[in-house]
């Protein structure tokens, strides 16, 4: 399965990307949500996260162990990650 782990791992999102054709229809709109507003998939609850993507609580937790990540707080962690990463691209911050 694919890792989720910091170390050597390629950012979540190009992850995402790259396997939407791999996930059930329930995690391509999951995935879809995801790449289309990372700020609200990496800050929303499970919850809010389940009723906009229009799936079940326990899809989006099946979503993120696709991705190997131990929860959905760890898939959160990573999303988080990449937009801190992103806005020091952008900002022109060297890390």
């Amino acid at each position: 399965m694919w890792e989720c782990a910091v170390a050597n791992d390629i950012d979540i999102v190009s992850r995402i990307s790259k396997l939407q054709d791999q996930f059930s229809e329930a995690e391509k709109k999951i995935a879809r949500l995801i790449l289309e507003d990372l700020n609200f998939a990496a800050h929303a609850s499970i919850n809010t996260l389940a009723k906009r993507a229009e799936v079940s609580e326990a899809t989006v937790t099946r979503f993120a162990k696709a991705l190997d990540c131990k929860d959905v707080r760890h898939l959160k962690l990573r999303l988080a990650q990449t937009l801190a990463v992103g806005q020091r691209v952008i900002s022109g911050v060297k890390i």
